[in-house]
């Protein structure tokens, strides 16, 4: 599959999670759908439905196997980043500074991630060498 199609599918998917996710954080702080509350409610879905194209949609840079693991890890932070903070912003999902704790937040799990991932393919990469050079033992 070309990474075009894996960027729609994955977009579009992360679409509708965004919008689920939407739904389900709006009826958890008690918005509503009436009157002046559903046009909120449907600018906070597509606000919802924008970051989920965005976090989805831009993972297929992790496909680009000449780029190792750190390049696309911050492109795909800093796209994920940018729309968080104008998403939050424009849609006042945050008071005050509690923005900046909340990129705070999720750059530690960033950070945590790409230290995980990196540990894992460390590890995977040094399994298949050694099993390489079990092989060539095997056929020498």
């Amino acid at each position: 599959m070309e990474l075009r199609d894996k960027f729609i599918i994955k977009a579009l998917l992360g679409t509708v999670l965004g919008m689920i996710i939407g739904i389900i954080m709006w009826l958890i702080y008690g918005g509503s759908l009436s009157g002046a509350d559903r046009t909120q409610f449907i600018v906070h879905l597509i606000g919802s439905a924008l970051l989920g194209f965005i976090a989805m949609g831009s993972s297929v840079v992790y496909e680009i196997e000449s780029w190792g693991i750190l390049r696309p890890t911050v492109l795909h932070y800093i796209l994920c980043m940018v729309t968080f903070y104008i998403d939050a912003t424009l849609l006042g999902w945050f008071s005050g500074d509690s923005i900046l704790i909340a990129i705070l937040i999720m750059t530690v799990i960033y950070a945590i991630i790409w230290v995980c991932e990196s540990l894992y393919w460390k590890k995977t990469i040094e399994s298949v060498n050694e099993q390489l050079r079990n092989l060539d033992k095997k056929t020498v």
